[in-house]
């Protein structure tokens, strides 16, 4: 299943607001509207939480002078950054 845009969950919502505003008969709408938007607050912290990643800056890599020295924190942060993807 595809995710869902924050953009497009913000317009459904609009729209659930515009429809119960419109036809006082269905509250249901407003009610789902605040639902969806306490959903969608919780869905947004949790998709810009990122794992944090930090890798070895090009100063601290350039105390590695050895080639295979390199090969090696190259092939680890590869490995390590697949890992927190």
């Amino acid at each position: 299943m595809a995710k869902l845009s924050e953009t497009t969950a913000r317009t459904t919502i609009a729209m659930m607001r515009s429809i119960a505003s419109h036809k006082p008969i269905t509250p249901f709408h407003l009610m789902a509207a605040d639902q969806m938007e306490s959903l969608l607050e919780e869905v947004v912290k949790y998709r810009k939480k990122k794992p944090l990643w930090a890798g070895l800056t090009a100063n601290e890599r350039n105390l590695y002078t050895n080639y295979a020295d390199r090969l090696v924190i190259d092939e680890i942060e590869g490995l390590l950054r697949s890992k927190n993807e």
